[in-house]
């Protein structure tokens, strides 16, 4: 049986491995234009994308070998050679117990992982409330994510990263002002991503979103 703080150990060695720093597991923002912004974010679980959320289905893109391995899981590799996790004998859900196929039937590789949104609620004032996150078939360990906005007035990108304790869904909320009034887009970077439990790297599809700010 692993503990959950075996996988926690895990997952910090995986977003160490993916050019995640300790320093990226708090907000962080890179200011490029005039806007201002606050920016708040907290874990969802189980929830729905705000109404009128831009919403676009999430890929496994890749594996980490050593998580999979600690939960029974095998690596193995499609015809078009994407890597994805499918269950050994062995295999054990995250409490220990034994494994049963949920979204992995035996050696089947799976394509969509679950959902990923973004939108943007104009509020007034230039200001809007950006709205993202995502909703996962299976409990993840760790995650980066990032979303950037865009208007006649500047640009801003907002990155939120770190570890999650088994939770399927994560929604952060980004607070910016426009500067003036135009019409604002916003989007989700593809490389944003979460760490499944098994080890399946689970990609955003990159949800863009636009609205006119007044």
């Amino acid at each position: 049986m692993f503990t959950r703080a075996f996988v926690a150990v895990l997952a910090a060695s995986a977003l160490t491995g993916a050019g995640i720093g300790t320093a990226e597991a708090v907000p962080s923002a890179n200011h490029v234009g005039p806007a201002g912004l606050r920016v708040h974010a907290g874990h969802t679980p189980k929830h729905s994308p705000p109404k009128g959320a831009k919403v676009v289905k999430m890929r496994v893109t890749g594996v980490n070998a050593k998580l999979a391995k600690a939960h029974g899981f095998k690596v193995v590799t499609a015809p078009d050679g994407s890597q994805h996790a499918v269950p050994t004998p062995k295999a054990i859900n995250p409490d220990g117990s034994p494994y049963r196929a949920k979204v992995h039937p035996d050696d089947v590789v799976e394509g969509d992982c679950g959902d990923s949104y973004i939108w943007i609620h104009p509020v007034g004032g230039y200001n809007m409330e950006i709205q993202t996150g995502f909703d996962l078939d299976e409990d993840a360990v760790a995650y980066h994510w990032q979303a950037s906005r865009s208007d006649d007035y500047g640009s801003d990108t907002y990155s939120w990263g770190g570890g999650l304790a088994f939770d399927s869904s994560w929604e952060g909320e980004w607070d910016a002002n426009a500067g003036g009034p135009g019409w604002e887009t916003a989007g989700v970077s593809p490389s944003s991503d979460a760490l499944l439990w098994d080890g399946d790297i689970c990609s955003s599809g990159g949800p863009t979103d636009s609205a006119e700010i007044v």
